[in-house]
């Protein structure tokens, strides 16, 4: 039977809302979808909310109710992203993550990378909430151009949905700080220099490296080749990672940071609370979080479940060892 085509669902009624499939047999391995920076044109008053910028000593608070059942509003595609707004008061802008007929898993992609993150270090990568919606409600969010893209482009389910993943979009007030940036006045050099130290690092300066250094191990642990980006509070260090959050890179993006795990293995001092949740992180737990659809499958394969794990071992592995050199109180004194 041939698939129906985007104006026959919605000459159909395709229902506004899509209850979710249940996820294929098809591994989770995406191709990269090109990542770029939030537009800054917004909608009108009331100004829409996006990633917070974080009060010090508050955690980063969870915003994904946000994206789970708000309605799409606005959709558009700007250099080379798609982008969205959900209606809520105020509205919240959002990078949307869209399969379409030659990426049709980087929905899943994504994320799986969020799930594996909240696991390993909550509050790391912004939320992000995999959804199937209606060819009906992406078309009524979209403008013409945009219209006529999502026709070409989107892959349309067998019950007229199509699969997106949509992430909370980084505050105005955050700062872009490219990771693959290594000379002297690169922000990450100079984590890595702290990191790499045997002093004392400053107190004021924990809870940023202890999240550059837990970010680090989220792209190692989850196969994620995409990262070029993270997004730095000034006041407070804090970091949210919202470009390039994908799980199991098929091929590595052009510039993309490409060595996690040599830069973890040079750091001197480690994230205490990064070691219990590696050692607590176990099939089981893992598999439920990576669960999707009714009833649950695995948004990765079963390999790809092993090879979370084997990393997080390996990762286990490599900070008993400077515990072993400097002792528990040295090597593990980050937050």
């Amino acid at each position: 039977m041939k698939r129906l085509g985007w104006a026959c669902w919605l000459a159909l009624g395709a229902p506004v809302a899509c209850k979710e499939p249940a996820p294929t047999s098809d591994a989770a391995t995406s191709v990269a979808v090109p990542s770029a920076a939030p537009s800054a044109s917004v909608a009108a008053a009331p100004a829409p909310s996006t990633v917070p910028a974080p009060s010090a000593g508050a955690p980063q608070p969870k915003l994904s109710a946000v994206l789970e059942d708000g309605k799409l509003g606005k959709l558009s595609f700007e250099r080379g992203a798609w982008l969205g707004e959900l209606e809520r008061t105020p509205p919240a802008r959002v990078l949307v993550t869209l399969a379409t007929k030659d990426q049709p898993l980087g929905p899943r992609a994504r994320t799986a990378h969020f799930r594996i993150a909240e696991l390993v270090a909550p509050g790391v990568v912004a939320p992000t909430a995999l959804r199937a919606l209606s060819v009906a409600e992406l078309s009524h969010a979209a403008d013409s151009p945009t219209r006529k893209r999502l026709e070409k482009q989107a892959r349309v389910l067998g019950n007229g949905s199509v699969e997106v993943a949509l992430t909370l979009a980084p505050a105005p007030t955050l700062t872009r700080v490219e990771l693959t940036r290594l000379g002297e006045d690169a922000p990450a050099q100079g984590w890595e220099t702290l990191l790499g130290a045997r002093e004392p690092i400053p107190e004021a300066q924990q809870l940023g490296l202890a999240q550059y250094q837990a970010l680090l191990v989220i792209d190692y642990v989850s196969g994620n080749a995409a990262r070029i980006s993270v997004y730095r509070h000034a006041k407070t260090g804090r970091l949210t990672a919202t470009e390039g959050n994908e799980a199991f890179s098929p091929v590595p993006k052009e510039g993309a940071q490409n060595d996690a795990l040599t830069r973890l293995s040079r750091h001197m001092t480690y994230s205490k609370s990064l070691e219990e949740r590696l050692g607590k992180l176990e099939r089981e737990a893992l598999e439920r979080a990576l669960g999707w659809g009714e009833p649950p499958a695995l948004l990765v394969t079963p390999k790809q479940v092993e090879e979370c794990l084997e990393r997080a071992r390996s990762v286990r592995r490599l900070i008993a060892e400077r515990v072993k050199q400097r002792g528990a109180d040295k090597a593990l004194a980050l937050p």
